[in-house]
């Protein structure tokens, strides 16, 4: 059974589009100044983040930042393939970071 073909409503894409342009706009910050300021959470204080550490911080940024691209895709078989592989990456970049950090320590 074929289901019908519903279009995605404008607001909807206007909403994915900017939260994608946010995040890997805000990565790529984090990436060329090589930091990232502190903040408060319900949880207390984060302190900031410089050098490597912020360039990784970055890279996942960016990385978060093309999921919500899967809105654009012209079918269902097409978000999954491009959710599969951001997801997939994105996973695999989060293991390898945290390989190199416990060899390098």
């Amino acid at each position: 059974m074929n289901s019908p073909n519903k279009e995605m409503p404008l607001a909807a894409k206007i909403i994915a589009l900017s939260i994608s342009i946010i995040f890997i706009g805000l990565g790529g910050l984090h990436i060329a100044q090589e930091y990232v300021p502190a903040s408060w959470n319900r949880y207390g204080y984060i302190a900031p983040i410089d050098g490597n550490d912020a360039k990784i911080f970055g890279v996942l940024e960016i990385l978060i930042g093309l999921l919500p691209l899967m809105f654009f895709a012209k079918n269902a078989r097409q978000a999954g393939i491009f959710g599969t592989i951001v997801g997939s990456i994105l996973v695999s970049s989060i293991f390898l970071i945290w390989a190199f950090h416990k060899i390098g320590r």
